[in-house]
């Protein structure tokens, strides 16, 4: 086995960052969230094709809900769906609500927190 640094030819990248999450999906590793050396969270969502070694950041809809920055949760993959869990807004908040997002439809719905489920799961 060798390791090997892809996506440093991308054209656009994300940020370096530490405490994202990363899930992998049909070929593709998505990244959310994290925060930078000055523990400043990122709320953005980076696809890296692993087939051209290339990043994209993904884009929400218009007036689809946009969950807030965070560092320090976890991601998973379940049926066409990423689901991100918890995280950590600043020192003293930290956040217990449910991020999915819908692969097909490409936006996220927001679960328990200060929000409430906007459509069936």
């Amino acid at each position: 086995m060798d390791w090997k640094c892809i996506g440093e030819g991308s054209p656009v990248k994300p940020a370096p960052r530490a405490s994202q999450s990363t899930a992998f999906y049909e070929g593709k590793l998505y990244i959310y969230g994290g925060m930078d050396e000055d523990n400043s969270k990122f709320g953005d969502l980076w696809e890296l094709d692993l087939t051209t070694e290339t990043y994209k950041e993904i884009e929400l809809p218009a007036g689809s809900p946009c969950p807030g920055p965070r560092s320090g949760h976890s991601a998973s993959i379940f049926k066409n769906k990423m689901y991100i869990f918890g995280g950590i807004l600043e020192l003293t908040k930290e956040l217990n609500e449910m991020l999915i997002y819908d692969f097909a439809k490409g936006c996220f719905n927001i679960v328990g927190g200060d929000g409430m489920p906007n459509e069936d799961l």
